[in-house]
């Protein structure tokens, strides 16, 4: 399932403030492609929210000991790197993690869902308690 996703893409993030903050759209990039001989994908990505430019590299594979889906996500939004375990319950289609960063205040814990939309689109969704939600798509460059 991994390796179909390798190319370039356009992504969509929707910032989801919820109440009157309604939500902050904005666009990007990314780059997947596999790594560590087929084990992992690697997404490189960059855009700007809230007028601030930013980068990430997320790093996912599956393990074949845990049956589970594994990733590691860092960014320069933060210093710190978080950590995901997954499970699907249709052959990878969608993929729902459960995530932890240790951050200011405490460790923050949410779940992040990976569905896939299409041959060339997906959507990743992160869900925190009292955080703004955030939507990813991804639609791959024709």
């Amino acid at each position: 399932r991994l390796a179909k996703r390798v190319g370039k893409y356009d992504t969509t993030i929707v910032l989801k403030t919820g109440g009157q903050g309604g939500s902050i759209e904005t666009k990007g990039e990314a780059a997947l492609k596999m790594t560590l001989d087929g084990r992992c994908m690697m997404d490189e990505n960059s855009g700007v929210l809230s007028g601030r430019n930013f980068s990430g590299l997320r790093l996912t594979g599956f393990n074949n000991a845990s049956k589970k889906y594994e990733a590691t996500w860092a960014d320069t939004f933060s210093t710190g790197l978080i950590r995901l375990i997954g499970e699907s319950s249709d052959d990878g289609k969608a993929v729902v993690y459960s995530a932890a960063l240790e951050a200011r205040g405490g460790a923050l814990e949410f779940k992040a869902t990976d569905r896939q939309i299409d041959d060339d689109s997906f959507v990743i969704l992160i869900e925190c308690a009292d955080r703004p939600t955030i939507e990813v798509t991804y639609k791959r460059r024709k």
